[in-house]
């Protein structure tokens, strides 16, 4: 979801003419919602992408066993917003590297960009107005450079860390509750 700001029931028309239910697009929502998490974890850190090889030997692994809970285990309509919020609270109030009060700042500001784009970054350090601009939205755009100044600016490297999984985690989870959203309202 490039564009969280304008998304509704209109983009998920397709899967519904297509003969998706609401516990398909659910799920569909969920693993998208995951992925913007994790490549903004994997972007900002530059972690190696596999090749196409071994994407195709994973995808295989797990669509042949299956991922994700038992159908029993996860039930009713926004039936993933309990995880999210219980990743949500471990990211904010985990004591770490970083104060909690810097992790739900970083946090309720990705969500306030996702929900209007172009939000103000003041209340946070000057010092992570790129990080968190780029992770926000283009996350593919954070450099080794970017990294290298907040260290060279006394960043540590668990603080860093530590912000950007909050990113990560409040993108993918403000994506996940945007489309939740757009669900209910297309019913």
């Amino acid at each position: 979801m490039r564009r969280p700001e304008s998304f509704g029931p209109a983009q998920l028309e397709p899967m519904r003419a297509a003969g998706h239910d609401r516990v398909a697009i659910e799920d569909a929502v969920a693993v998208g919602a995951m992925f913007a998490c994790i490549l903004r974890v994997a972007d900002s850190l530059g972690f190696a992408y596999p090749n196409s090889i071994t994407q195709e030997m994973a995808a295989r692994y797990l669509l042949g066993k299956g991922y994700g809970p038992s159908p029993g285990e996860l039930v009713g309509a926004r039936r993933y917003a309990k995880l999210w919020g219980d990743l949500q609270q471990a990211v904010e109030n985990t004591p770490g590297h970083t104060e909690p009060e810097l992790r739900k700042q970083v946090y309720a500001w990705i969500e306030r960009d996702a929900r209007k784009a172009d939000a103000e970054l003041s209340e946070l350090p000057n010092d992570l107005h790129t990080l968190i601009r780029k992770g926000s939205r283009n996350a593919y755009q954070i450099s080794d450079e970017d990294i290298a100044a907040l260290l060279a600016k006394g960043w540590r490297d668990g603080a860093v860390f530590e912000v950007v999984v909050a990113m990560a985690t409040s993108a993918g989870a403000t994506r996940h509750a945007i489309a939740m959203d757009a669900i209910d309202l297309s019913e």
